[in-house]
């Protein structure tokens, strides 16, 4: 409660106070990893993190490598907040290869670079494809032995259940006869 010099409360409630803007935080740049393993059938991401402080234009420059083993928007606008931007590396000799990647914030002219180091190994040999069981059992299924293997089971499947659906007919049966005849069970 607010008093007045009197010792009085005062009839007006406190003032409400003015919302100050939030301290903006500096422009930075991050560029990561550091170092990236590869191979010559692939390629990697290096990411740009930026955190702007104001609207401004950022340019990108690659340099250590060929044109052609990189791949970026040289140049990007970027309103206040943060932003990612991303390098794809994808290096065609083997080795380790060290490039330059620099950012510069065109308003601000600061400069931010990074040293990553590329590791680039042969291509792996890839194993024969597997198509699962659909594709192990389109290719069985070009072999006469399959054909044979399947009507035998499918054989033996129908006598087992015709077999178990069968019961011994009593009014037919003679004792002179070592067997009995079967008829199928009626269900009701």
């Amino acid at each position: 409660m607010n008093v007045l010099q009197s010792g009085q409360p005062s009839p007006y409630p406190y003032p409400y106070p003015t919302p100050q803007p939030a301290p903006s935080l500096p422009t930075a740049v991050s560029i990561y990893p550091s170092s990236v393993d590869t191979c010559l059938c692939d390629a990697k991401f290096i990411t740009i993190n930026i955190h702007n402080s104001v609207e401004q234009v950022f340019t990108i420059q690659v340099s250590g490598v060929p044109g052609e083993w990189v791949s970026y928007q040289s140049q990007t606008i970027v309103k206040q907040g943060d932003r990612q931007l991303y390098v794809y590396a994808g290096p065609k000799e083997l080795g380790t290869h060290n490039i330059k990647i620099r950012v510069t914030a065109g308003t601000e002219r600061k400069d931010y670079e990074q040293d990553v180091s590329i590791y680039t190994a042969p291509c792996p040999e890839k194993p024969p494809q597997d198509g699962g069981i659909t594709g192990s059992l389109i290719e069985a299924a070009k072999s006469p032995i399959f054909w044979i293997v399947l009507i035998i089971v499918v054989g033996v499947v129908v006598i087992f259940i015709g077999a178990t659906r069968l019961k011994p007919d009593e009014e037919f049966y003679e004792p002179m006869y070592p067997y009995r005849t079967y008829r199928p069970v009626r269900r009701k």
